[in-house]
């Protein structure tokens, strides 16, 4: 059985669209949030590496809860949501922008990189 994994809302997505709005074409993420309206609407991904001997982790995600002793994720500056226009076009994506210096090697160095991010005043 092969599929995809909706993280996104159902607004914008294309599934959702293609399948007329209909429940069966619903996002997961957004199927949970529904079933259970008191969960947090939380969605955490710990990006982890396989192949580094030093990395305890190999990475987690969680829905409507956070990672034990990762609390204080709670309390840091939420990034802001920017929609693709026209607002609810198909095909929105799930960017971050990270700062200069985001992704670091394993050698603990920066990896240079050109953000393909639209609207920033830094293209790195």
């Amino acid at each position: 059985m092969s599929g995809m994994l909706g993280l996104g809302p159902d607004k914008g997505s294309r599934i959702h669209t293609f399948l007329n709005n209909q429940p069966l074409g619903g996002t997961v993420l957004d199927r949970i949030f529904q079933q259970n309206v008191s969960s947090p609407n939380i969605l955490t991904v710990l990006l982890g590496r396989s192949n580094d001997p030093a990395e305890k982790d190999p990475g987690n995600i969680t829905v409507g809860d956070v990672l034990q002793g990762l609390e204080v994720v709670t309390s840091q500056p939420r990034v802001p949501v920017t929609s693709l226009q026209p607002l609810g076009a198909t095909d929105q994506r799930w960017q971050v922008l990270l700062d200069e210096d985001g992704i670091v090697g394993p050698d603990g160095q920066p990896i240079q990189v050109q953000s393909k991010f639209h609207g920033t005043q830094n293209p790195k």
